[in-house]
């Protein structure tokens, strides 16, 4: 598992994709977000060793990237 942090300073909606290095999604959740910081646990067993890209969608529009490593 990886854990993934979000702050917002308002309840909104957010939808997290996770992409491999060759583009290829491996992961989506849709997730509620509070007020302050939002904790999600990413399960990452049936993913390969390699970084992977993450991109939130907020629906204030905002977008998020970031990335991870997994061993």
């Amino acid at each position: 598992y990886t854990n993934i942090k979000i702050a917002v300073r308002q309840k909104q909606l957010a939808q997290l994709l996770v992409y491999s290095v060759l583009g290829q999604l491996v992961f989506t959740g849709d997730y509620s977000l509070q007020t302050g910081t939002n904790n999600f646990t990413i399960p990452l067993a049936n993913l390969a060793s390699g970084t992977y890209a993450v991109k939130v969608t907020l629906s204030s529009g905002q977008k998020l990237n970031g990335s991870f490593v997994k061993n």
